[in-house]
């Protein structure tokens, strides 16, 4: 065994040195959850967007967490949770790369760094699908350093608004307000995506990649809150308080999303009941340490409701948000923050302030964090847009951002657009054979294969029975003898077994060239059936018959023509 083992295998842990351990593993644990959100909102954003942009969406998150853990390392853990710089509360010392941090503080940014990844993470879902890669990461260290930290400080790091007495419990203001306010400032910034409203402002629907993988996303964004709200307090009896008033909330936001939409739509609306989990959950945050489990109910169905409000509003202002971030995030906040004021237990309203008093802090807090959000983020996405361009061009957001962003190719993205130009006539064989997928090849040749017949079958077709039987109403006006009705329906008989023959010609040889002789030979025999057609036809009776024949003759004689040009050629 070697040295050192055994002294600490015989070392008897004291209660306080087992409640220590179990607080840094539950912390730890709880950090894992607040991280594991990350593939939630990837779910999420990947699943709303377009296939065309899903993995553009899936890196952003990646790397916004990449981005926003690296700066709050460098400085905005200093920022947030340093010693004030002045007497007021403004800003944290600045310390470089956790100078001066312990053992123990490093359990706390551990934890920390995961709620400034959430924060950044917000923005990406609200601009995909029109914003560009770099000036996304650009914010998302912007987020990490200054607009999270400051903010953060003030609330949780000794500053001001703590000392008012402001109550964010874990974050809806501090981590939700901040990053839907950020988000907020991006739409405005950068407008809608092309096509996303129609002259009169009324939004067109964009069909989301995949609504399952969205669901997804949701129950684990739902499982890491448990951590996110669970081990925002140390572990103790309120834990399982914290964690059941979290689970509440969220339930009951997705069920009064489901009853607004389905009262006012009549419908149940996936992408409102969806946002309506999170806006419970947005919601509670800010209280889930003092509410009781009926409170938290009333507060879940107040966030709830409050995202199907705001969605509504901002489509009628023109404001794409792509998932429903400002909605759930700021709209979810701002309820929650005020709610703590409103339905926390006598015993947790500070007695200096009064429920009244209280209520006013908490509105100055949240008024604070949007003001603070908005416009430091309105003015850091300025900045980068002088630096380099935020917004994709037309071009590069009509072929997607996979692609335009990161040269990677969605096969059946490409099959669309290919298949809406043939729809317009443009020839597209060739490029079809050029996709690199063959699945995706093999079924666009098939479609078109499928327009293809389809076209040719539309230019010779007739239906003999119901002409047959207008014929026989007309013969029975125009006093036609039974012989010439018989001549003429021998004839149209003829006529149209040798229509369906040329037909069946063309879908199997329309691709080789050797079919051409043939088929101008076919068209010079239709045409001489054409004539004996028109000859058997009693003048100035059966009108509408000698129409249909008139114009099969013209199309014959023109395709024979040109199909004889183009082999001379």
């Amino acid at each position: 065994m070697p040295a050192g083992i055994m002294p600490c295998m015989e070392h008897t842990l004291s209660v306080d040195e087992l409640a220590e351990l179990l607080q840094i593993l539950w912390t730890i644990i709880a950090a894992a959850l607040v991280l594991f959100m990350q593939a939630g909102f990837c779910a999420l954003e990947a699943g709303t967007v377009r296939s065309k942009n899903s993995i553009n969406v899936a890196i952003k998150n990646i790397m916004d967490m990449c981005c926003s853990i690296a700066g709050y390392f460098m400085i905005g853990y200093a920022l947030m949770f340093g010693l004030s710089a002045e007497s007021i509360g403004i800003i944290g010392t600045p310390a470089l790369l956790l100078e001066g941090v312990g053992r123990r503080e490093m359990l706390d940014f551990l934890f920390q760094a995961t709620f400034c990844a959430t924060a950044a993470t917000i923005v990406s879902g609200a601009i995909a699908e029109r914003c560009r890669f770099f000036p996304y990461l650009l914010m998302a260290l912007g987020i990490a350093v200054f607009i999270y930290p400051v903010y953060g400080h003030w609330v949780w790091g000794g500053g001001w608004l703590e000392r008012l007495g402001f109550h964010d419990f874990a974050g809806s203001a501090v981590v939700h307000g901040i990053g839907g306010a950020v988000a907020l400032a991006g739409i405005q910034v950068l407008g809608p995506r092309h096509g996303r409203f129609d002259d009169h402002g009324t939004a067109r629907p964009m069909t989301a990649s995949s609504m399952p993988m969205v669901a997804l996303g949701v129950v684990i964004l739902t499982v890491g809150w448990m951590g996110f709200n669970g081990g925002s307090a140390e572990l103790g009896v309120q834990t399982p308080t914290i964690v059941a008033n979290t689970l509440i909330a969220a339930c009951f936001g997705g069920l009064v999303a489901l009853l607004v939409t389905w009262s006012f739509a009549g419908l149940a609306s996936v992408e409102m009941i969806l946002n309506g989990v999170l806006g419970g959950l947005v919601a509670i945050t800010a209280g889930a340490d003092v509410m009781q489990p009926v409170s938290s109910m009333v507060i879940g169905m107040l966030g709830g409701g409050v995202v199907v409000l705001a969605t509504v509003s901002l489509q009628r202002l023109r404001l794409d948000d792509v998932v429903g971030a400002v909605p759930v995030h700021l709209g979810g906040g701002i309820v929650g923050v005020l709610a703590v004021a409103l339905f926390c237990p006598v015993a947790e309203v500070p007695e200096d302030l009064g429920r009244s008093g209280f209520f006013l802090v908490q509105l100055l807090g949240t008024a604070v964090c949007v003001a603070w959000g908005w416009g430091m983020g309105w003015l850091l996405w300025l900045i980068i847009g002088w630096i380099t361009p935020l917004r994709t061009g037309p071009g590069e957001e009509q072929v997607g951002l996979n692609f335009s962003e990161h040269r990677v190719r969605d096969s059946f993205a490409e099959l669309s657009q290919l298949m809406a130009a043939s729809a317009r006539g443009e020839p597209v064989s060739d490029r079809l054979r050029e996709l690199e997928d063959g699945e995706a090849a093999s079924f666009g040749m098939a479609v078109a294969k499928a327009l293809h017949d389809h076209e040719h079958s539309r230019l010779f077709r007739l239906d003999l029975a119901d002409r047959l039987a207008y014929l026989a109403r007309e013969i029975e006006e125009s006093g036609v003898s039974s012989g010439e009705m018989a001549v003429i329906t021998s004839r149209m008989t003829d006529l149209s077994d040798f229509i369906q023959r040329i037909q069946h010609y063309l879908s199997d040889h329309r691709q080789e060239s050797s079919a051409i002789p043939v088929l101008i030979d076919l068209l010079q025999r239709l045409d001489d059936q054409l004539q004996e057609c028109q000859q058997c036809l009693p003048d100035n009776r059966n009108q509408p018959l000698a129409k249909v024949v008139e114009r099969l003759h013209s199309l014959a004689e023109r395709s024979r023509r040109g199909l004889q040009q183009g082999a001379s050629t």
